[in-house]
């Protein structure tokens, strides 16, 4: 009912050449043996038959043969052997080359991860790329050309050249004769001499001479962003050019090195215009942090020079000290404009949001006849990341701007309130509010703003208002987003 595992049959395989050898060996006991075992009744049936003389040269005629059919024997398998030596190691030879080939691959590849997971800059990283191809396929010099928005050569990195050499090469090439072929039909080149090569067009004065090249196209989805060429072979050991030209082994390393070169070009590239789009958006940022901030201050310092206007006939004094805060009001604008620009924020950057809302309501008591309240709820507001802080307190500034210039409110309270995932901050008065009707019209610019910056936060905002029964502003941000965790380290 059950099966029997039967044990596999293993086999001993003799290598070709150690058969060969044992029969060899064998043969040059047995033949001679078996030579003597016939000569021996060869020489008595002769001398039975002959003269004794004629018998023994018959004899020594059948031992010459019998010596140069055995040596002729023995001298063809060695040869048979030799040959087979020759293909087993020929054939090594072959596979010596191709784990050197493929060893010079994983270490180019490691190589180029390491320098690409590194925390260098790109250009670190492309000049580490072009040492690499240089030392990795045994070339005098290597060089890697990126081209700029404008289709010319704007980096230039070199390996093999000394500091003096590099700086008496001059301007950047832009890509003519052999290097121009490669940028403008993103082929792959190979010439054992330059010089014999129709294409060129000569080097420029105190440059190095070259003879051998090889040169890829640097391409990101199929666009040639730069080359990347070596030249002058080098001898592997010697240390001396090689007159041959780079082997399709090089070609394949090289355009390997080429990949990892245009993933960095095309990196760094995508930073810029990351970093393009990063400072609009602050630029729209400052845009709207000014509006009410900077906008109102000026509106404010215009009612009090027409204020000033009226009364210069009547009470002299009074429009002087009018002008006076007015110029007062100005300077005070003009150092905010720069804070902005700056990318700094009135007040202390290291104060936690109930700190900083304290010293903006105080400061909203200085300058108003308001009365003001601030409450705290919980300890995860003080622990808030900076730029969280930072985009509260200018939004609450926003808000309280209105309250002070539109509401007529004789009180305003604001609210502090953390959870988990979100942070709430509330500023409410007893103003005059408004019809939500009428919340498109031009003198609600500002809650606009309001509403497009907690959205661009991720977040929102919520406001309830009604005729004669205030306004209340409630906004609510997340804590989880990508830039307060960098900021919070």
């Amino acid at each position: 009912m059950g099966s029997r595992l039967e044990k596999p049959e293993c086999t001993m395989r003799r290598h070709p050449t150690q058969r060969s050898r044992r029969g060899l060996w064998f043969l040059s006991i047995a033949l001679p043996l078996a030579g003597l075992a016939l000569l021996y009744p060869v020489c008595l049936a002769l001398l039975r038959g002959w003269p004794p003389m004629v018998a023994y040269a018959a004899i020594g005629v059948l031992m010459i043969g019998a010596v140069v059919a055995f040596s002729t024997a023995i001298f063809r398998l060695i040869g048979r052997q030799d040959r087979h030596l020759a293909r087993q190691y020929a054939e090594l030879e072959l596979r010596y080359a191709t784990e050197r080939q493929l060893r010079a691959q994983l270490e180019a590849l490691h190589q180029a991860s390491l320098a690409i997971a590194s925390t260098r800059t790109s250009e670190e990283v492309l000049q580490r790329l072009v040492e690499l191809a240089r030392e990795l396929i045994g070339a005098r010099y290597a060089a890697l050309g990126v081209l700029g928005p404008h289709g010319f050569i704007d980096a230039f990195y070199t390996a093999g050249l000394t500091a003096a050499e590099r700086a008496k090469l001059g301007a950047l090439p832009q890509g003519h004769g052999l290097l121009g072929v490669i940028l403008a039909e993103g082929v792959t080149l190979r010439v054992p001499d330059i010089a014999a090569d129709n294409r060129r067009v000569g080097f420029p004065p105190s440059h190095p001479p070259m003879r051998s090249l090889l040169g890829v196209p640097v391409a990101h989805a199929g666009h040639v962003v730069g080359n990347l060429y070596l030249t002058d072979r080098v001898c592997e050991g010697a240390g001396t050019v090689d007159s041959a030209e780079f082997s399709p082994e090089d070609e394949r390393l090289l355009a390997m090195l080429a990949g990892h070169a245009a993933a960095v070009i095309e990196q760094a590239r995508l930073a810029e215009q990351v970093r393009t789009l990063a400072l609009a958006a602050e630029r729209e940022r400052i845009r709207m942090d000014l509006h009410d901030g900077a906008n109102q201050s000026i509106y404010s310092v215009n009612l009090e020079l027409e204020t000033a206007v009226e009364e210069v006939d009547v009470d002299p004094a009074a429009a002087q000290r009018r002008i006076d805060l007015a110029i007062d009001r100005l300077g005070n604008v003009m150092k905010d404009i720069r804070g902005y620009i700056l990318g700094l924020e009135s007040g202390h950057v290291a104060q936690s949001l109930p700190e900083a809302m304290t010293a903006l309501l105080a400061e909203t008591r200085a300058h108003t006849l308001l009365e003001t309240e601030l409450h705290v709820e919980g300890d995860g507001v003080l622990h808030l990341p900076p730029a969280l802080v930072q985009e509260l307190l200018q939004m609450a500034r926003e808000a309280v701007s209105n309250v002070v210039h539109h509401a007529r409110a004789g009180r305003m309270w604001a609210t502090v309130h953390a959870t988990d995932y979100e942070v709430h901050l509330t500023i409410a008065d007893n103003g005059i509010g408004f019809d939500f009707r009428s919340a498109c019209s031009p003198g609600h610019e500002g809650l606009r703003n309001l509403h497009e910056r907690a959205r661009g936060l991720g977040g929102t905002l919520v406001v309830e208002s009604a005729l004669g029964a205030g306004t209340a502003i409630d906004m609510r941000l997340p804590l989880r987003n990508a830039a307060w965790e960098e900021s919070h380290g």
